[in-house]
């Protein structure tokens, strides 16, 4: 009989373990607290057109989640994004780019200066700026992003430059942001283009998770050691029943993990309990392409004093030749946590009356939308903060994990804040555990 491995978690670092492990020879359970597989990818479906309710692009630099996606016919689904960037201040809507970044009056010349120096630092630390291996950053993780720019200059450059584009994609904030993090964006930043996938980027997970049992609405309790495998306690349904593990892939967020594990050590407790995430909220109303205005984002600089943190307009194939638009309309942070209490109409209000300020940025006249969908994270991304750099340098010279259990860690608080980071974690994990299990 094959092993049997359990993974806890079925986001893309879970299902991207439980495929490498499938393939190699083990019986693999995935168990998912959502009702869907992919976690923080999830896509909603209007009439064929996708609408990404969590990660929304993916780039060419994430090799080794495009090598999984063309070995499994992935690719052919992709295409390219086409779009422009904005920021929003003082009442106008401004667009942001190399060349018009160098003429318009989104920032001062004093302000616009301090992208050089950021530049230079980036080009200087490049080789360690790995995608696959963020511990490798550890030498730049000193200050805050928040610390480097404190002239008033750099505060400019940071409340309409930095502070919108972390916010607007990740949810952070430069108080909660390293330099180290920092330089890595300005690297990805180099990457060529954006592409999104019709039908969904939740079909990539669900790829990944075939060949393995899945069991969907199950909250995972507590895990005991027995002498020679794991019982793993899950409740569905107000039911608690048992799974018998040779082997344990856990993949849920790292607060998660001092809740199911009761015999942490203290350095894995200091580790685990020290990772912190971002809070989102979003509503996304989906029109036909002709009620719209063309593919972009804005961001919201905190300073302007709006509850958004960013729009998008992302146009999507649908059925036959139909193409759809979806607006998105998302708060982050402490307003996202006020927000994401409230109930679903009361939030819709909030987040469409901090929208009007732009509304014709996006929209032609008044249409009703076709379909709404709404979404909450608690828990959206983890904060590659101060300090952190450090912790991942510490899990990968092996102290967090014990090499003598067959327990490996994933996540994206581990592999990185991407899809790429958080895929490539779990191969990782995967190839960890299998060593362990064929050295026993």
């Amino acid at each position: 009989m094959p092993k049997r491995i359990v993974v806890i978690g079925g986001g893309l670092a879970g299902s991207a373990a439980a495929h490498v492990l499938v393939e190699r020879g083990y019986a693999v359970t995935i168990i998912e607290q959502r009702d869907y597989i992919g976690g923080r990818i999830h896509s909603e479906l209007v009439d064929g057109a996708a609408v990404e309710m969590g990660a929304g692009f993916l780039t060419k630099s994430y090799t080794n989640l495009l090598g999984f996606m063309a070995a499994n016919g992935l690719d052919r689904r992709l295409y390219r994004q086409h779009g422009s960037s904005a920021i929003f201040r003082d009442g106008d809507v401004r667009v942001v780019s190399p060349s018009a970044l160098a003429g318009n009056r989104l920032l001062s010349w004093a302000a616009k200066a301090h992208a050089l120096p950021l530049l230079f630092k980036t080009f200087a630390s490049w080789h360690n700026l790995d995608v696959h291996a963020f511990w490798k950053a550890e030498p730049y993780n000193n200050q805050s992003v928040a610390n480097i720019f404190s002239s008033q200059s750099g505060k400019e450059f940071l409340e309409y430059a930095l502070q919108p584009m972390l916010n607007g994609y990740f949810y952070w904030t430069p108080e909660h942001t390293s330099e180290a993090m920092l330089r890595i964006l300005c690297k990805a930043a180099f990457s060529h283009g954006t592409y999104k996938m019709k039908g969904g980027l939740q079909r990539i997970p669900e790829k990944a998770a075939e060949g393995s049992e899945v069991l969907l609405g199950h909250t995972v309790t507590r895990i005991e050691r027995t002498p020679a495998s794991y019982t793993i306690t899950a409740v569905h349904r107000g039911k608690e029943q048992t799974i018998r593990a040779d082997g344990i892939i856990c993949a849920t967020t790292a607060t998660a993990v001092s809740t199911i594990f009761s015999d942490l050590t203290e350095q894995q407790k200091k580790f685990f309990e020290a990772v912190q995430y971002s809070s989102g909220a979003l509503i996304a109303q989906t029109y036909p392409q002709g009620q719209t205005r063309g593919d972009k984002a804005i961001a919201f600089p905190r300073i302007e004093g709006n509850e958004l943190s960013a729009i998008t307009l992302s146009p999507e194939p649908g059925a036959g030749n139909a193409t759809y638009a979806t607006v998105k309309t998302y708060a982050s942070g402490a307003v996202a946590a006020k927000l994401g209490s409230l109930p679903d109409h009361k939030l819709q209000n909030s987040l469409m009356t901090a929208m009007k300020p732009v509304r014709n940025s996006v929209l032609i006249d008044n249409p009703r939308p076709v379909a709404t969908h709404i979404q909450r994270w608690q828990e959206a991304l983890p904060f590659f903060d101060v300090g952190h750099f450090g912790r991942l340098r510490q899990f990968h010279d092996g102290k967090i994990e014990d090499q003598d259990q067959p327990i490996a860690f994933a996540g994206d608080y581990i592999g990185g804040p991407f899809m790429e980071g958080a895929f490539t974690s779990g191969l990782h994990a995967a190839e960890r555990l299998d060593a362990r299990l064929r050295n026993k």
